[in-house]
């Protein structure tokens, strides 16, 4: 690879990390410890980086030399943030969404394609029990917050400020165009975590029908979101709903802009790995595209398909609150 073409390459990928909110020429200055005219000799570029300041800008802002190469190979480099620095509390993991919206809107115009096993943990947003009981279920058995080790599910539990992070949380996730694969399985989870902490004691009869109530609740907002096609009132059209019922997955999240894709891969959920390498996001969208073809579509026009799914997930919850109301 011709070496202007590398440098120029490799000056967008450290933009993109630096992000629009800092100057990059101070940063990378104090970064590599050089006067920012020799910076922007760099960037020009009629001087090249060294190997040396290569390597320390890679292992500073998580570049894979790889995919700057572009070697064809089959490996593929993730980045894993909760290995080395793992969540500590509700604040951080809310903390670290809230970057991940800011990298998002570096970039331009991004489409989300998002396959899951689960309701994604935005639409739990929108209600703040519902928002409540999944960071209570992730603090006490994924992240081992030392708080919640004993603690039986209790609103004040939780920092209210919270709740207005995550309302801004979903807020910013309904401006983005998405296109979401669901299936009828996708509460099963939750609805078990609810039925294994009432019976543990440590969730009130009370609160189980309370959430099962913001479950439903926000379900009927997801369905009219469906037939819109839209999540905001402000958005026309931003939401593409699918019912995927052949393919089984885990959760992905593939971010697409015109600057870099990104894929989000639940491993310990809610917790996720990372990659941008763009063979693997291009096998990715390929995958996608051939679970489009063997989904039904949830919108507008769909007839029985969008009743069908959504009396399903109604059903479901009626026989966990039939076990807990009897």
């Amino acid at each position: 690879m011709d070496n202007e073409i590398f440098q120029t390459n490799f000056i967008e990928q450290v933009k993109l990390k630096i992000g629009t909110h800092k100057n990059w020429a101070s940063e990378l200055s104090e970064l590599l410890n050089v006067a920012k005219p020799s910076i922007y000799r760099k960037i020009k570029p009629e001087t090249f980086f060294s190997l040396h300041e290569i390597l320390l800008l890679c292992k500073h802002y998580k570049i894979s030399i790889d995919q700057l190469l572009h070697l064809d190979s089959d490996q593929v480099s993730f980045n894993c943030p909760n290995m080395l620095n793992p969540i500590r509390s509700v604040e951080e993991y809310l903390e670290r969404l809230t970057n991940t919206f800011d990298q998002l809107w570096v970039m331009k115009d991004p489409k989300v394609y998002y396959t899951t096993r689960e309701l994604p943990i935005f639409y739990c947003f929108l209600d703040d029990y519902y928002t409540a009981f999944k960071l209570y279920v992730f603090s006490k058995t994924i992240w081992l917050v030392p708080n919640f080790k004993s603690a039986k599910f209790d609103l004040n539990l939780f920092n209210p400020d919270c709740f207005k992070i995550t309302k801004t949380l979903w807020n910013n996730y309904s401006k983005i165009h998405t296109e979401e694969f669901w299936n009828c399985n996708i509460l099963d989870n939750t609805l078990q975590q609810i039925l294994y902490f009432w019976e543990a004691g440590d969730l009130r009869k009370e609160d189980a029908l309370n959430i099962l109530k913001s479950i439903e609740k926000v379900l009927d907002q997801c369905r009219n979101m469906a037939l819109k096609g839209s999540k905001s009132e402000k958005f026309s059209t931003n939401l593409i709903l699918y019912n995927n019922r052949i393919l089984h997955t885990g959760n992905h999240v593939l971010v697409k802009t015109d600057q870099q894709d990104v894929l989000y891969l639940t491993y310990d959920n809610p917790n996720f790995l990372i990659t941008s390498d763009s063979q693997f996001t291009k096998y990715s969208k390929d995958w996608y595209d051939l679970i489009t073809e063997n989904s039904y579509i949830l919108g507008k026009g769909s007839g029985h398909h969008n009743a069908n799914f959504f009396n399903t997930l109604q059903e479901s919850i009626e026989l966990a609150r039939n076990r807990i109301d009897k």
